[in-house]
């Protein structure tokens, strides 16, 4: 597995929440969350590496594990955010 690319995916997904929190209104937020559930997506790809022996078994179960968690917490998220209304945000023009 490409280790750098693993990271990066995986520092991407607080980041991208985090910096879509930051902005004002509900739409840059979800869009923010929708780039995380991507690096999500491209992280549990390179999981895949497990296959041809890059990861141990036992290493893939758990990030695997991981990966699911979180991709339940920030679809939770995106939809709490979508039902909230604009105002309830206290940056929110």
């Amino acid at each position: 597995m490409k280790r750098r690319t693993a990271e990066g995916s995986a520092v991407s997904i607080p980041s991208n929440v985090a910096e879509g929190n930051s902005k004002s209104g509900k739409g840059h937020y979800l869009n923010h969350l929708s780039h995380a559930l991507g690096s999500l997506s491209e992280l549990e790809t390179l999981l895949l590496a497990h296959r041809v022996g890059y990861l141990t078994a036992a290493t893939y179960r758990d990030l695997a594990a991981l990966a699911d968690e979180i991709g339940r917490m920030l679809h939770s998220l995106s939809r709490s955010v979508a039902r909230s209304d604009a105002r309830e945000r206290p940056d929110a023009i």
